[in-house]
């Protein structure tokens, strides 16, 4: 049975141990259907024609491949802080309490 899902990282593999870096690919995805309305697809890299600007470079750095090179969990709370957010203020502050807790 495959348990794995579209917040899993491509270097879990069959292992299943969460890291700091798989967590922030989670977040990544969680961000990104949080945006687009829109629950992404397991083992597809997720789809970001419909967000633009730093919130797509915000999504591309927390699922990069490479886990060493994904942003650092301390730096997305306050990336998205700084972030211009029309009608998704409530999105907004859901993902930063979140994350802020986790980080915490």
């Amino acid at each position: 049975m495959d348990i794995r899902s579209q917040y899993t990282a491509p270097e879990i593999g069959d292992s299943l141990q969460a890291t700091y870096e798989s967590d922030v690919y989670a977040m990544g995805v969680t961000i990104l259907e949080a945006l687009c309305n829109e629950v992404q697809k397991a083992g597809q890299r997720p789809n970001l024609a419909s967000v633009v600007g730093n919130k797509q470079a915000l999504i591309l750095q927390c699922v990069k491949d490479d886990p060493m090179e994904r942003i650092k969990s301390d730096k997305i709370p306050k990336k998205l802080a700084g972030m211009y957010w029309t009608n998704d203020s409530t999105i907004q502050l859901i993902i930063i309490t979140i994350f802020s807790t986790v980080v915490s």
